[in-house]
């Protein structure tokens, strides 16, 4: 499912560019369809991941598939552009909460020493998403399936990843953390679940410091991930390189993407997640740099690599330092309503991004971005807390933090 979670992220841009010509879009219209997808993120996101500290991981990730899957089908079926903008919403939802439920699944699964390496080679193979939907958009825009256009068949293959992971639900067991402290929690309360978090308990004096911090890296860091991954060839093609040659230029430049994966597997579990998101938000300024004023075809792509495989080095301190931040009641939901401030970024990056793209070009973009890296840098080295601290690692030395602080 988190393969799937990227494809549709890094399909967006590629998607709107191709069907809004035969479905008489235009620039409103694309601006909608890239944001339906994050919006329902957004509401996904907070939703799903309450259900997954009331009725565990399992449960969440399933009725995400089966939302997704039907959003997915819908989509690609779409007579009009306001069917495919309610259809990608859909899919939005059930996609929304996957990147924090695997997460947290992983937190609670895994023993400490190897959360980052286990969580890190799952972005890997997931990371793979990136260079394969430019690669299948590159060649689908040169023709037609069964006399329709191909981004219906893009879509369309989305259902995979539902089908796949229902068929092999039986395999997929309840996270054991979870259910041992759900378990205590719902006898203490007399009742056979836990209630889950709220906001007043993630902004309680205990957490704040926490939530504000992981908010603000989520924000900040979604137009620092996807602003390149899901404008790129929007930015190659304002510079003035062809459709076909900006998704082909994307699509190498994207393999650093998996590459960065495999090197973050050596990183997170050896350096604090703090400062690898603090170090690694500064290195992607001069990536950036690169890609966005390079003087030809091979610094722009040399200068996507990088900043690929840097971006997925820091996308996966990302993931790791959120979701052991919070203790295990709070893990889904806090690491989801924070998260949720990730894809209120991403739903606002195509209505402010895309017009100062055909406004001012290229330039202001990065200059953008590298603001906001600016402020993840100050914001979590001041107010993150250290790994060593985080609650994760208490509950690994036999001390669990419990919601309330008590």
């Amino acid at each position: 499912m988190l393969f799937f979670d990227l494809y549709e992220i890094y399909l967006s841009s590629s998607i709107a560019s191709a069907a809004a010509p035969s479905l008489g879009g235009n620039t409103l219209s694309v601006s909608l369809m890239l944001s339906a997808l994050y919006i329902g993120g957004l509401f996904g996101s907070i939703v799903l991941t309450r259900v997954a500290d009331r009725k565990g991981r399992r449960a969440a990730l399933l009725w995400g598939a089966v939302i997704y899957g039907v959003g997915a089908v819908v989509a690609a079926l779409s007579p009009s552009m306001v069917v495919l903008i309610a259809a990608r919403f859909v899919t939005g939802f059930g996609v929304g909460a996957v990147q924090p439920l695997v997460d947290t699944y992983c937190m609670e699964t895994q023993k400490a020493h190897l959360r980052g390496r286990y969580l890190g080679v799952i972005y890997t193979i997931a990371g793979m998403a990136a260079p394969a939907s430019f690669l299948l958009t590159y060649f689908g825009l040169r023709s037609t399936v069964f006399g329709a256009p191909a981004w219906r068949t893009l879509v369309f293959l989305g259902v995979v990843g539902p089908i796949v992971l229902l068929l092999a639900r039986r395999h997929l067991p309840e996270a054991p953390r979870w259910a041992a402290e759900a378990g205590a929690a719902g006898a203490a309360a007399g009742s056979s679940a836990p209630r889950g978090s709220s906001l007043r308990e993630l902004l309680s004096a205990r957490w704040r410091r926490v939530t504000v911090s992981i908010a603000t890296l989520n924000f900040f860091s979604s137009i620092v991930y996807y602003g390149f991954g899901t404008l790129a060839p929007l930015l190659l093609h304002a510079r003035g390189y062809s459709v076909l040659s900006s998704f082909g230029y994307s699509a190498i430049s994207f393999l650093g993407y998996p590459l960065g994966g495999l090197l973050g597997t050596l990183v997170v579990d050896r350096i604090d997640r703090k400062w690898v998101v603090v170090v690694g938000h500064a290195l992607l300024a001069g990536a950036g740099a690169l890609f966005a004023i390079g003087p030809n075809a091979t610094v722009v792509v040399a200068g996507g690599f990088v900043y690929g495989l840097i971006a997925n080095i820091v996308a996966l301190g990302n993931h790791v330092y959120g979701a052991e931040s919070f203790p295990a009641l709070l893990r889904a939901s806090g690491n989801g309503i924070t998260y949720a401030f990730n894809k209120a970024g991403v739903t606002l990056m195509p209505l402010t991004l895309v017009p100062l793209l055909s406004v001012a070009g290229p330039g202001p973009v990065f200059t953008v971005v590298g603001a906001c890296i600016v402020v993840i840098v100050v914001v979590v080295g001041l107010l993150g807390p250290r790994s060593a601290q985080s609650p994760v690692a208490q509950e690994s030395v036999g001390s669990p933090v419990l919601v309330g602080g008590k």
